[in-house]
């Protein structure tokens, strides 16, 4: 057998943007989750091959694009084949894209014995453009603030989330919006600079100290009032707080007992907080008989991705 390398990176859900005002440095929160998974296995091959599970098309194209870029960034040749293991939907708001292109990153240069920082890789790839909580996220996990940039450059505070605490989280039909959309939009769009201050307060006089002493009441208020006023930057383009996808889910949350809901990214993937994986799993009996809508139990991880050779 040749060398192989392997990763498993995760799912993350995304918060919320912080500063879409007049500065628009963007910034954002957002938090690891142990489910769904990307796990990929790079072995030295005579060219580039790919085979195992993948929801579309697009991971293919996707991942052909990521080793012709890593490829012609470190002068190697893509002498590799890809095993796609587990995968999950691209364009749906759990980082499908950038999990994916970092995971496959990730064991492809440690096939090639080849250093990097997740960094790098995001600048060439042309990940987190706008946010960076999934590039964060891969490297260390836990609940991330992403500060937005700052001199051309992106820091992050990482915030280990409560164990016990649980997400519920649905997934309806249909896709959010896609790279260039979103470019489109976010290029086009401003808010409102008394907004930027309200998310900052919250994020800052709230959710850090609900996650410091676990008080997942404070939190879960917190992050609801987040994801509206978040929301209101993107109203114009999804019809609303949230996605037009999205809204029925989301009042099935908090009828079903969530602490605090909300929409990842660009949806349709909505999320509810609970004190612990017994209440999601009570509220999950009595939603999903009566609900066309996937839902799954997910936790925190407080670790990033792994990678091994």
């Amino acid at each position: 057998m040749g060398k192989q390398a392997a990763c498993t990176a995760f799912a993350r859900l995304h918060m919320g943007i912080i500063d879409m005002g007049t500065k628009k440095r963007y910034g954002a929160i957002g938090v690891y989750i142990d489910r769904p998974r990307f796990t990929v296995m790079c072995r030295s091959a005579h060219g580039f091959s790919m085979s195992g599970i993948s929801q579309s098309a697009e991971y293919l194209d996707y991942a052909k694009c990521v080793i012709e870029t890593l490829c012609a960034h470190f002068n190697i040749k893509p002498d590799v084949h890809l095993e796609i293991n587990e995968c999950f939907p691209l364009h749906v708001g759990l980082g499908g894209r950038t999990q994916c292109a970092l995971a496959i990153a990730s064991a492809f240069l440690g096939l090639n014995n080849i250093r990097f920082e997740v960094e790098e890789i995001g600048d060439l790839l042309a990940l987190g453009r706008y946010t960076s909580v999934g590039l964060h996220a891969f490297k260390s996990g836990g609940f991330i603030i992403e500060t937005g940039k700052d001199m051309g450059v992106r820091t992050a505070v990482h915030i280990d989330f409560p164990e016990d605490w649980a997400f519920l989280v649905g997934m309806p039909e249909g896709k959010g919006l896609g790279e260039d959309e979103e470019k489109r939009f976010l290029d086009g769009v401003s808010g409102d600079d008394r907004t930027v201050m309200e998310i900052s307060e919250k994020v800052l006089l709230e959710i850090i100290p609900s996650l410091k002493t676990r008080n997942i009441e404070r939190f879960g208020k917190a992050l609801s009032e987040i994801q509206e006023l978040t929301g209101s930057y993107f109203a114009s383009a999804q019809g609303g707080a949230f996605s037009r996808n999205s809204v029925d889910a989301i009042e099935i949350l908090k009828k079903a007992g969530a602490r605090g809901v909300g929409q990842s990214s660009w949806g349709p993937v909505v999320y509810g907080v609970f004190e612990n994986a017994g209440t999601a799993q009570k509220a999950l009996g009595e939603i999903s008989e009566k609900s066309k809508i996937t839902w799954f139990i997910a936790k925190a991880r407080n670790l990033g991705a792994w990678t091994t050779t």
